[in-house]
């Protein structure tokens, strides 16, 4: 699944759930290195194989149409001349489960997407735009006491402004499906076990989000509630990481 070849149908669904501004946008360079384009952000700029382009997250009025939670290594370890994603892929995978269902526990469904490079993104939609400050206390609510699998391991939240000033722009995200010009590998979105699927961007759960009165903490109202069952959790987690630990061999022979 990659972004030129979504039909019409799913190419709107796409612009609808990712491009929240559309007159300006980030493009990336053939070494990754991202520069603002000041000029609108077109289907065939959008939708271009060869183009990584990021879409600005606030619009004008501070609101946002999605939150990510981006997962990642730090740069002292995938800088080194010797890194194999290959010998962190079993550990990225635990945090990112662990990030997926603490949202589960509070009935939030994701995307999870990999990201083409050394890392995973969960997102979450809404259902209506919504304001910056309010999503990024949520997602510091549910984060930022996470379980950290490795020091290696970071994350970052997305939105990182409450609001932008008028002539400002705020931090950009990379929508999926594009191309990683760096490490020339695609992004993609995965299931649960983090096995390739391809996803109806057309019906992809939305939450609502709205503050709690009482103690001015952020309360998310999903379309359905998860029980959360560790037994269940731990033996999944198990089954990954065997999983995880075939792949990276299967690999290692095609290296040879």
């Amino acid at each position: 699944m990659k972004k030129h070849e979504l039909n019409e149908t799913q190419r709107k669904a796409y612009r609808d759930l990712f491009v929240n501004r559309d007159d300006t946008y980030q493009r990336q360079n053939n070494k990754g290195i991202p520069y603002r384009v000041k000029s609108p952000l077109t289907d065939d700029i959008l939708f271009n194989p060869n183009e990584n382009v990021g879409a600005y997250q606030l619009n004008n009025h501070n609101n946002i149409k999605y939150a990510v939670l981006d997962i990642d290594l730090i740069k002292k370890v995938w800088s080194k001349p010797d890194f194999d994603l290959c010998n962190w892929i079993d550990k990225l995978q635990e945090q990112t489960f662990i990030a997926y269902n603490l949202l589960k526990a509070k009935g939030i469904d994701s995307l999870i997407e990999c990201s083409g490079f050394k890392g995973y993104h969960l997102w979450i939609f809404f259902k209506q735009p919504m304001d910056a400050g309010i999503v990024k206390q949520f997602m510091h609510d549910v984060f930022d006491d996470m379980n950290r699998v490795d020091d290696a391991i970071e994350w970052e939240i997305f939105p990182k402004q409450d609001n932008v000033s008028n002539d400002g722009f705020g931090s950009y995200v990379k929508p999926p499906l594009q191309i990683h010009q760096k490490s020339g590998h695609w992004s993609y979105f995965v299931d649960e076990n983090f096995n390739e699927i391809d996803v109806d961007l057309t019906n992809v759960p939305k939450i609502d989000i709205e503050h709690q009165d009482t103690d001015n903490k952020v309360t998310a109202q999903p379309s359905q509630k998860y029980i959360q069952n560790p037994i269940i959790l731990w033996l999944r987690l198990i089954w990954k990481t065997c999983l995880i630990s075939v792949r990276c061999l299967r690999r290692s022979r095609k290296m040879l």
